[in-house]
């Protein structure tokens, strides 16, 4: 009786454990997602001039001006200040020009071998094939070798959106992994007062 009594049990348990899983794992989708998103290289295309961009998804893109880089082998030193050029990008297929703006706020960052800052963004419908043309406006000189790279925005609201996502359901999955226990020892308790008294009368 009481081995037949022990499996529910032990399910129970079971259970609490694999909610307890999903607590500990549902902060970490969203946190996750940003970082392998974050490790994809982005592309660069080598300004004045122009290059061929493949973006594999609609949305927000930013483009950097990297006065620290390595493209293909080659190491590319620019100074710090962005030298003014001008931004054109356009559909490759239809011809068709995308909106590009400033970006809004400051973006820096330096990581191996390469070392940056935001300097437009822009935002497409469809994914495909587009064409950026870097150029300097008349009167206005710079190196004659820029490396702009460009790469998905990944807007800081969602990233928080999602940690407060998955902590609440963190917080509901180890709520209910806990009263699930709570309730699992509360019955084996009331089971155990229960067959004392019958165990004890089958022995008399």
């Amino acid at each position: 009786m009481s081995e037949t009594k022990s499996i529910p049990c032990r399910r129970r348990y079971l259970l609490a454990g694999l909610l307890a899983l999903v607590g500990l794992a549902a902060p970490a989708a969203p946190i996750g997602y940003v970082i392998r998103e974050a490790l994809k290289p982005p592309s660069y295309v080598i300004v004045p001039g122009k290059g061929s961009l493949d973006l594999p998804e609609a949305g927000k893109y930013k483009i950097c001006y990297e006065y620290r880089s390595v493209v293909g082998g080659k190491t590319y030193i620019s100074p710090q200040a962005f030298p003014g050029l001008a931004c054109r990008i356009v559909h490759a297929d239809s011809g068709e020009e995308v909106p590009v703006e400033s970006m809004f706020g400051s973006l820096t960052y330096t990581s191996s071998g390469h070392a940056g800052t935001g300097i437009w963004q822009f935002e497409i419908d469809q994914a495909g094939s587009y064409e950026l043309t870097g150029w300097y406006p008349e009167g206005v000189t710079g190196p004659a070798e820029v490396v702009l790279a460009i790469d998905k925005a990944f807007p800081l609201v969602v990233l928080l959106v999602g940690i407060f996502a998955g902590g609440g359901i963190a917080l509901i999955c180890w709520i209910l992994a806990g009263v699930l226990v709570v309730l699992t020892l509360i019955r084996r308790a009331r089971a155990a007062r229960t067959a004392a008294p019958a165990e004890a009368g089958a022995g008399g």
